[in-house]
């Protein structure tokens, strides 16, 4: 049918070309003449092959038609299958050469052939003029079927599934096939046939967090069954992504051990699903020991204590995000607890002279032990002396005997046991202890002092403690002066008894009393010969004198004391008892007296004006000879006593002379006896003139004085007596010569 008509318009069109006609010139101004037309910028053919212009229903078409016009006369309309479509329609950019028209194509879908008839124009002197066209002024348009439409109301997705509801309308009924497709990275991996009207669409088994694109295409008829089929995208591809799924997170928790075990928890959260563990195992230096399945408890038994291992667990999951299995590992290092090996305590160790006992306080906590004995070591320095075994049920009243006595020992004790540490079986030492076995003491000897007095000494000596150890029977005495370490007397002991004197020996002498034997005390070192008893004893001392003043008592012309004098042991040297008597005036002591005493009376006066208020002392002095080798001790101090005098103070006096006698001087000299130290002012005086004087005698000139004129020179004292202040006067009258 399309064939037929396209051949009818040929035919319309060839006759329509023979038609035209027209003249070129009118009164000098050239006629328009229609050139050519284009169809949407296209050329429109030639009847034997036209170009037909498929459009959409109420689609606009854009005709450019091209005039020779070199007169640029205005054109006014244009008429196009006989419908004028005047300037007014002409689009803006038109020009007089250059006609451009926008061209409604007909609702009903099929082919419309169009004819430019006839174009006016206006002729300045003629006025409005038409010109017909008869070439190559034809084009075909083909008004399409509705093209079909699709719409998406709604897409969803989850973590696997896309959702697409889609309104796919065809209102020609013009679809030969409709596809809902699915792309990913621009490559197809599935499409659905679709049908007209709304319809909800489904794929699944989709990638999880990925991007997909969704496009609708259509295979379609443009011109009702008659022309080719078209395929074209209803769509731009639409960007869906499906869900995430959340990665898993996985946790080794509870780990704990024993000394032979090792337990541990492993919890996934996995709220998709998305995995499981896929491999539990615990390595022993990079050895796989064993393997766990999944949801056992996680234990591990029978293994080595003190040892290291390492957990290894993985878990295997899959997002389904095109990124594929993925893997996450937990491990964690671990070590056995040690298992403790046994434990022993010696306790209640009592050594004596020759052997030692003791007890043994075994603990074996986690069961190590190999057997059930003890091997108990008694060693000396690095030798072995002694070994024993017991078992764990006779650890108490152990003993080691025939030892030397003062003498070093340890006890060491052994045990075999396995810590289950790939050690194997191991003998280790529990325990030791260093002890000393008790000395063998020396008995003393029974050594008694008889008669001590200042020149000798007696003992009885008893040697019967110490017969025992002895090996050789004579025991050797010694006495030494024990400050000068000189040997006094010896002597030599056979006998259990002895009865011994030290005499002619000094008073407060000390001596060392020395017995010397040879005995064997059983330490190991043999006999040996050396001091068995030892001490030091000391004569009687004679005693010091001792003495004192009991009383000093004063008149105007003696001092008197009385003294007590006790030599119970008469050491005192012959005329050697002596008092000294001092005198102090507050500023100065002085020596007054030196007196030999009589040790047989016990009072002596010393004539001695004492002056009143004045202190007065009397000090004891001895020689004695204690005889203890020492000699005479010279002035030995035994008491002093000093005394104020209950004296009353003598008033002074003083003496004044005038010597030289001048016309206009005199020479004055005085001099003050003042006992007691009484005087508190001293002035000289003439005819009203007074000079303070200080010295108890002076020698002072008066000048200055009148010729032939009498004068008198006053010398005051003021002094203090019983308490009340008094004053001597003392004048002499001169006059001058001239």
């Amino acid at each position: 049918m399309i064939k037929r008509m396209f051949l009818f318009f040929s035919t319309m069109a060839f006759i329509m070309l023979l038609v035209a006609c027209g003249e070129d010139t009118v009164d000098g101004v050239d006629t328009p003449r229609f050139s050519h037309l284009e169809v949407n910028n296209t050329d429109p053919g030639t009847p034997d092959d036209f170009n037909v212009f498929f459009v959409e229903k109420n689609e606009l078409i854009t005709i450019d038609i091209y005039l020779d016009n070199p007169s640029n006369l205005p054109i006014n309309l244009i008429s196009i299958n006989g419908t004028p479509y005047r300037q007014a329609r002409f689009e803006d950019n038109s020009t007089s050469s250059h006609i451009i028209l926008r061209l409604d194509v007909l609702r009903v879908p099929g082919q419309t052939q169009y004819e430019i008839n006839e174009i006016e124009y206006t002729h300045p002197e003629d006025g409005v003029q038409s010109v017909g066209v008869h070439q190559d002024n034809i084009f075909q348009v083909y008004v399409l079927e509705s093209s079909p439409t699709g719409e998406f109301n709604q897409i969803t997705t989850n973590q696997t599934s896309l959702s697409a509801n889609l309104n796919l309308r065809d209102p020609d009924q013009t679809i030969v096939s409709a596809e809902l497709v699915l792309l990913l990275n621009d490559s197809e991996i599935e499409k659905k046939s679709l049908s007209i009207g709304l319809h909800t669409y489904q794929f699944t088994d989709l990638y999880s967090d990925t991007a997909y694109d969704v496009q609708v295409v259509v295979t379609y008829e443009r011109a009702a069954g008659e022309l080719v089929q078209e395929s074209m995208v209803l769509n731009e591809a639409l960007d869906v992504k499906t869900n995430h799924k959340t990665a898993p997170s996985v946790e080794m928790r509870d780990v704990a051990q024993t000394e032979r075990t090792i337990t541990f928890d492993l919890d996934a959260v996995d709220p998709d699903q998305t995995g499981r563990f896929t491999d539990i195992a615990l390595y022993q230096n990079d050895q796989r020991i064993h393997t766990f399945a999944d949801g056992e408890a996680f234990e591990a038994t029978d293994l080595f204590s003190d040892t290291t291992y390492d957990i290894y667990a993985e878990y295997t999951y899959d997002l389904n995000d095109t990124t594929g299995p993925q893997t996450i590992i937990l491990t964690q290092t671990i070590t056995t607890d040690t298992l403790t090996a046994p434990t022993l305590d010696i306790e209640n160790l009592s050594p004596t002279e020759e052997a030692v006992l003791f007890d043994l306080y075994f603990e074996d906590l986690d069961q190590t032990l190999m057997g059930d004995t003890l091997t108990i070591e008694l060693w000396k320095d690095d030798v072995l002396i002694n070994t024993q075994t017991t078992s764990l049920d006779a650890l108490e009243s152990l003993s080691f005997d025939g030892l030397l006595s003062d003498s070093d020992y340890t006890i060491i004790v052994k045990a075999t046991f396995d810590l289950n540490d790939q050690h194997g079986t191991q003998e280790g030492t529990l325990s030791s202890h260093l002890f000393t076995t008790e000395p063998v003491t020396l008995p003393e000897v029974d050594v008694q002092t008889q008669t001590v007095d200042e020149s000798r000494l007696i003992f009885r000596i008893n040697t019967e403690a110490i017969q025992a150890l002895l090996t050789d029977d004579v025991l050797h005495i010694h006495f030494y002066d024990t400050d000068t370490g000189v040997l006094l007397k010896s002597a030599q002991l056979i006998q259990d008894t002895l009865t011994l004197e030290v005499k002619d020996m000094l008073a407060n002498q000390s001596v060392r009393l020395e017995i010397i034997g040879t005995y064997d005390l059983n330490d190991g070192l043999g006999d040996r010969t050396g001091v068995m008893y030892a001490n030091t004893y000391q004569t009687t001392a004679n005693a010091i004198p001792t003495g004192q003043i009991n009383a000093v008592n004063f008149d105007q012309s003696s001092i008197t004391f009385s003294y007590t004098l006790n030599d119970p042991d008469n050491t005192l040297v012959p005329d050697r008892f002596i008092a000294i008597i001092y005198e102090d005036n507050g500023q100065t002591l002085e020596i007054i007296g030196t007196l030999i005493l009589d040790p047989s009376v016990s009072e002596h006066t010393f004539d001695y004006t004492p002056k009143a208020a004045y202190s007065y002392g009397v000090q004891l002095f001895v020689d004695y000879d204690l005889r203890d080798g020492q000699g005479i001790t010279e002035e030995h101090s035994l008491n002093a006593l000093y005394v104020v005098t209950d004296l009353h103070a003598k008033a002074p006096s003083a003496t004044l002379e005038l010597s030289d006698i001048q016309d206009t001087s005199v020479i004055a000299h005085y001099e003050v006896l003042d006992i007691d130290d009484t005087i508190t002012a001293m002035t000289l005086s003439i005819n009203g003139e007074t000079v303070s004087v200080s010295d108890l005698e002076d020698t002072y000139l008066f000048d200055g004085l009148t010729e032939a004129t009498s004068y008198t020179i006053t010398f005051t004292i003021t002094y203090e007596q019983k308490g009340e202040t008094q004053t001597l006067v003392v004048e002499e009258t001169f006059t001058t010569s001239g």
